[in-house]
């Protein structure tokens, strides 16, 4: 039995015998869909909200990496709406205001996962669930915080879709300057785990 990952699967749930933790949710509508379905079950038992923070938003330039819904708007939420029916509505079940709206046309990628570790210690709670994420910016985001002697796949593999990964990470202070290291021992695959290259298939 590993009690570590029961007590992540726990806390995922929002079970009682699970840590207290917070959803949160990139600012793009893909993402939000993702998290809204994955987690229904949670948002009804717990009536809670996810907070859309533009910190998570995706480091690419293409197109549909781009945040449609302005600073602390509401994005458009048919499809959930669709899926989940009447007992679904954006204001019971996210929270923008914390959301800057979109990244500027040439901003970098790291300020804001330097800003999302902020975010972070500034929370109560021990466990911080992103609902839905994107995979390359987890992918630079370990590249970022784990250690530079790391080889772990993490920095070279993306996070499959719909996967899901628990790490720890910490935070200190070294010459007056804040730094944030991920426990690359802590680790753990809680569902799909990460995508890598398979091998080619010989056709007969």
């Amino acid at each position: 039995r590993n009690e570590r990952l029961d007590l992540l699967v726990s806390t995922l749930n929002g079970e009682a015998d699970g840590e207290p933790s917070v959803l949160v949710s990139s600012n793009l509508r893909r993402a939000i869909n993702t998290g809204c379905i994955a987690m229904w079950n949670r948002l009804r038992k717990t009536n809670e909200k996810i907070l859309l923070l533009d910190s998570l938003q995706e480091m690419s330039r293409n197109v549909d990496t781009n945040a449609l819904a302005g600073p602390k708007e509401y994005p458009e939420m048919s499809v959930v709406s669709k899926t989940l029916g009447r007992s679904f509505s954006p204001a019971a079940t996210l929270d923008p205001s914390e959301n800057a709206g979109n990244k500027g046309m040439f901003s970098k990628a790291l300020p804001r996962l330097e800003n999302f570790n902020k975010w972070i210690f500034k929370r109560d709670e021990p466990s911080i669930i992103v609902s839905a994420g994107h995979s390359l910016w987890f992918m630079n985001y370990f590249r970022t915080f784990l250690p530079k002697a790391s080889a772990h796949e993490a920095k070279k593999h993306k996070i499959l879709n719909c996967g899901a990964v628990a790490f720890d990470i910490v935070q200190g202070k070294c010459g007056g300057k804040t730094w944030h290291k991920i426990d690359e021992s802590s680790i753990t695959v809680i569902h799909g785990g990460f995508k890598t290259k398979k091998s080619k298939k010989k056709h007969k």
